[in-house]
């Protein structure tokens, strides 16, 4: 992220320069951050919409929303989706649509465990986007959140059957967060159906 930002200032490139500040604050906020990681995010995403591409709004929203529920601001997180979704059906730019409906899906279980059917036909919703768009980590992801709340619904079947295909389609990359969360769910629940 540094060689961005830094490539970014020598070079003028603003919307870039804002991106990469934003995603290195998301990332700090994963870790744990806090409010100072918000700030960095924020200060990120208004250097970014100085630089014009309203194309990639959407996918700066939602990562908005994520620093926001990492920090435990629900309220504020769904707003960010909801306006990343308004602003993709203005624009015309849904390359992003797929995560924002498993980011809100996951947002509404976080904040009510109560609404599961909710949040699954959000899932299933993000699945189909993915498919259709043939983007395949979105569709790990989409896949993965809902074959978690399959299983925690005690429909390990179907949660088998939902991410064991999504999964097996890689083919690299298995040292990236989003794989390794993939198997580990995939080998509990190869687990649970052996028993």
């Amino acid at each position: 992220m540094a060689e961005a930002i830094a490539l970014s200032q020598t070079q003028g490139f603003r919307l870039w320069l804002g991106a990469a500040r934003a995603f290195r604050g998301a990332a700090r906020a994963a870790s744990g951050a806090g409010a100072e990681a918000l700030t960095e995010v924020l200060d990120g995403l208004a250097l970014a919409a100085g630089g014009g591409s309203p194309a990639s709004a959407p996918g700066l929203l939602g990562l908005l929303a994520e620093t926001h529920a990492a920090a435990g601001q629900r309220a504020e997180a769904l707003a960010n989706v909801e306006t990343a979704l308004a602003v993709a059906a203005q624009t015309g730019g849904h390359f992003f649509d797929a995560e924002l409906h498993r980011l809100k899906g996951e947002i509404l279980l976080a904040a009510q465990p109560g609404i599961a059917a909710e949040a699954e036909a959000l899932f299933c919703r993000a699945l189909e986007i993915a498919r259709a768009q043939e983007a395949r980590s979105f569709e790990l992801r989409a896949a993965t959140s809902l074959a978690r709340l399959l299983r925690a619904q005690g429909r390990a079947n179907e949660a088998h059957a939902v991410l064991a295909p999504v999964y097996a389609w890689f083919t690299e990359g298995f040292d990236t967060r989003d794989l390794i969360d993939a198997k580990a769910l995939l080998d509990e629940l190869e687990s649970r159906l052996a028993t």
